[in-house]
């Protein structure tokens, strides 16, 4: 991955880079939130680099704004909601044998990130205060957000099994309080015809809202 000057921002993170260089590199982390970069980065090098080497940032005055950079990808990732949908024919042009599949893009990066947070553990904080800031919000973007993570515990990319994530994910009334406002927002101009009906019975949502009006 390279800017238009040609620096590869994997080598400026990597972890055989000489300690001293350590103020250095870390001028590259303000440019990490602008769009161009957040697009394309991939978040273990930047999750161990600030995990590594919080002490040096530390003493350099530069860990909080390394932090609050990394929260600032996390941030534009979810700062839209977008699902392709692949019918029949769309998942056989990319070789899947699927009736169909539904994509919502950004969301291998986003369950990377907390999984590299957590993983790293120096930073994991930020994946939970990640979390708990999307459980809070009635805005319709981040309670599909909230929702796409705890529908995709078990797909090949998902979320880590924090036990305050968990205690977010299993909380019957708050899954059942972001479904309504997904179906108020999200739901009717939703380009695919079944991510959110297969979302909501994945998480058994179908059933309580069922046994709410029963």
């Amino acid at each position: 991955m390279n800017n238009s000057n040609g620096i590869t921002w994997g080598a400026c993170l990597d972890r055989f880079c000489p300690p001293e260089r350590i103020k250095s590199r870390s001028i590259f982390f303000p440019l990490l939130s602008r769009p161009s970069i957040a697009r394309s980065t991939r978040s273990t090098s930047v999750c161990w680099f600030i995990s590594e080497y919080a002490d040096e940032l530390a003493r350099d005055g530069l860990l909080d704004e390394c932090r609050s950079e990394a929260e600032g990808c996390l941030r534009y990732w979810v700062a839209d909601f977008t699902v392709e949908h692949f019918d029949r024919d769309g998942g056989a042009a990319k070789g899947w044998g699927l009736s169909y599949f539904d994509c919502v893009h950004r969301s291998e990066t986003v369950c990377e990130t907390l999984c590299d947070l957590d993983r790293f553990a120096r930073h994991a904080d930020l994946a939970d205060r990640f979390i708990t800031s999307l459980a809070s919000s009635d805005e319709p973007v981040a309670s599909g957000w909230f929702l796409e993570l705890a529908r995709g515990q078990d797909d090949i990319y998902h979320p880590p099994p924090r036990k305050s994530f968990q205690s977010c994910f299993t909380d019957p009334a708050l899954l059942a309080h972001k479904q309504a406002i997904v179906q108020e927002h999200l739901a009717p101009a939703a380009t695919s015809p079944t991510y959110w009906n297969d979302s909501f019975a994945k998480l058994r949502l179908e059933a309580q809202v069922d046994n709410k009006r029963a």
